[in-house]
């Protein structure tokens, strides 16, 4: 099987989506396990599905924090999904990191599905994310401190590639029996304080207007 495109993909925020897909993603993440996947899909009390609800529960009007479900375009079929939440089960209030001003979330539950893995969807969902969570930025024009945890190794990579770097801490998560590695993005807005290419022109005129041509 060839590996996946942007192209070959819909997203729909889960917030968003309607009775069907609803269902089908809570099918789809209660049959998650921690052996296969790393995650307690249908635990009633600190399952997977427990935490996605909690989290959309918690969403305030104007958050930008989401799970995201990535559907493969043609077929419909669920083969991933991602989220930038407030918090991911405590973690940033324990280990204190949501006290920097800068702090603005985390990303949790990345998993493309058990049967579909090495064909490019971890590398599309990281990416996907990383320009939202981007974006919100740049419209904030604010410099953010965004986490998030894995003990996966060839996640580590990935997320090192994409400007995340390895912190000293750890996070244990009794949920899941074993520790994970923290790590820590800083986005900046991008362009700069003149708005981008645009921007600098639009100045550049101004002082043209300004000092060379006479008042009307």
């Amino acid at each position: 099987m060839s590996k996946f495109v942007l192209a070959d993909l819909t997203v729909t925020p889960f917030h968003g989506c309607d009775e069907k897909l609803r269902t089908a993603f809570e099918t789809f993440v209660k049959g998650l396990t921690l052996d296969r996947d790393n995650e307690p899909g249908d635990d009633p009390e600190k399952g997977t599905w427990v935490w996605v609800n909690e989290n959309e529960a918690a969403l305030r009007p104007g958050q930008p924090y989401s799970t995201f479900i990535f559907q493969e375009r043609t077929s419909g079929e669920i083969v991933a999904t991602a989220s930038f939440v407030q918090d991911d089960r405590a973690t940033a209030a324990k280990l204190g990191v949501d006290k920097d001003r800068r702090y603005f979330g985390i990303w949790g539950f990345f998993l493309a599905r058990h049967d579909l893995r090495r064909l490019g969807l971890g590398t599309i969902i990281a990416k996907y994310v990383d320009d939202y969570v981007q974006a919100q930025v740049d419209d904030g024009k604010t410099e953010r401190l965004v986490y998030l945890f894995t003990s996966v190794p060839h996640a580590m990579k990935m997320y090192e590639r994409l400007g995340f770097v390895r912190q000293d801490q750890s996070v244990n998560l009794p949920e899941f029996g074993f520790d994970e590695t923290l790590f820590k993005k800083t986005y900046s807005p991008r362009g700069n304080g003149f708005g981008g290419a645009s921007g600098i022109f639009k100045n550049l005129l101004r002082l043209v207007r300004r000092f060379f041509m006479p008042a009307g």
